[in-house]
């Protein structure tokens, strides 16, 4: 095939169950675009034709830069086609792949916009039901968009396409409601998203890759922070909140979620505009811009080395006078070199418990024991649980010593 309509073919960007991809060039317009095609033995499928079309007319619907665009839909010889934004760079899934890990903030980049795509079409009554990395692409440019919202669903008109108790979506990446055949509502995104930050976080998925979770204790999981210690604990929370089995219990707001990664975003990014970031990280994985399509604008720092001599040279002096204090304060007034925490307070909370010491919340305890480190004094300790009777209670911890203390909470209900 070397043309469709006035669109000429260059390449397969890729196949799936449902149709082909290809990248094709509008003479008219001196543009690229992507092409998605219906697959030829699907073609007299009416539910599977409905399917395609209802993509094209969501996608059509969507207006946000963070969701691939919709040009046109073309029926030609039997077959038919939409016409999208072709977008020049690589898809989550590939990207994970080739660093395993991704730095916090730039997972939290991209799942920013991600949620914000979401939010939005959210707003405009779709739920996507196949968030997952091969469905996210970061532009070379630094933009992140989603895309094939193949079986998305319309929050107000009926799904008549799915029969009840009908799984549909990627195992992997499914919520508990999808595995179970249960309604769905746009917590069902949510919780996929959830799963697509743990990974580019962590490196791996929550769940196995099961398609028979279907029993509650099946969805237990290492919260994030346990796996990769640069994922700050508050960050950790809103994954494992994104992952809770009950819908009750679940984040329940995309714009909200959108609202948290924004703040760590801006507590940890104060020199370059977000596209910079994302660029220069896919240019430290060898992704770079390739054709007309894109432009990544050089921004000077570009081609500067990321640490220069002089820097160097101020941090080592910084370092030399720090070792010179510690070494006379180790010789005036301790035996110790280094000097560590002056106590441990070995806590457990039956059922469980938020412990905070003084107003800092510090850990969410249960029945295995959790070292919280403080300095030696006395403290006030205040555990809380939404379904017991609050515990509050003063300790005081010795220097080099551990105090052990079992909290059995009351009136829980």
């Amino acid at each position: 095939m070397k043309r469709i309509d006035k669109f000429e073919i260059l390449d397969e960007l890729g196949a799936g169950g449902m149709s082909r991809v290809y990248k094709g060039h509008d003479k008219d317009l001196d543009r690229f675009v992507a092409i998605k095609e219906l697959r030829s033995e699907l073609q007299s499928s009416s539910e599977t034709s409905e399917r395609f079309t209802r993509e094209a007319r969501a996608l059509a619907r969507l207006d946000h830069p963070n969701i691939i665009k919709v040009y046109s839909f073309l029926k030609k010889q039997n077959a038919n086609y939409f016409i999208m934004e072709y977008v020049d760079g690589i898809t989550l899934d590939k990207l994970i792949e080739k660093a395993n890990v991704l730095p916090v903030l730039h997972g939290c980049l991209i799942a920013n916009k991600v949620a914000e795509a979401l939010a939005y079409a959210h707003s405009e009554g779709f739920i996507h039901r196949d968030v997952k990395p091969s469905n996210i692409i970061i532009s070379k440019s630094g933009e992140v968009k989603l895309m094939d919202f193949g079986i998305s669903r319309s929050l107000v008109a009926p799904d008549t396409l799915t029969s009840p108790g009908i799984f549909i979506g990627t195992p992997a990446y499914s919520s508990p409601e999808q595995m179970e055949g249960r309604d769905i509502d746009l917590k069902t995104d949510i919780f996929s998203l959830g799963i697509v930050i743990y990974e580019m976080l962590t490196g791996s998925l929550p769940f196995k890759m099961d398609a028979e979770r279907n029993s509650r204790k099946r969805w237990h999981f290492v919260k994030a922070h346990r796996k990769n210690r640069e994922i700050p604990w508050l960050l950790s929370r809103m994954i494992s909140n994104c992952l809770r089995y009950s819908l009750s219990r679940r984040s329940g707001n995309t714009a909200a979620l959108s609202d948290t990664l924004k703040k760590y975003i801006q507590k940890g990014n104060k020199k370059y505009d977000q596209k910079t970031l994302l660029v220069r990280f896919l240019e430290g994985e060898n992704i770079t811009a390739t054709d007309k399509t894109v432009v990544v604008k050089e921004s000077g720092m570009s081609k500067r080395p990321l640490i220069k001599f002089g820097f160097i040279f101020r941090f080592a002096l910084i370092v030399l006078g720090a070792s010179l204090i510690t070494i006379l304060f180790h010789n005036l007034s301790t035996n110790r070199f280094i000097k560590g925490p002056d106590g441990i307070l070995e806590i457990s909370v039956s059922p469980w418990g938020d412990v905070a010491i003084g107003e800092t919340f510090r850990e969410r305890v249960a029945d295995e024991a959790v070292s919280i480190s403080l300095p030696a004094g006395s403290h006030s300790v205040k555990i809380h649980n939404p379904f017991c009777k609050p515990e509050i209670f003063d300790i005081k911890i010795e220097k080099n010593s551990a105090k052990k203390i079992k909290i059995l909470l009351k009136g829980c209900h």
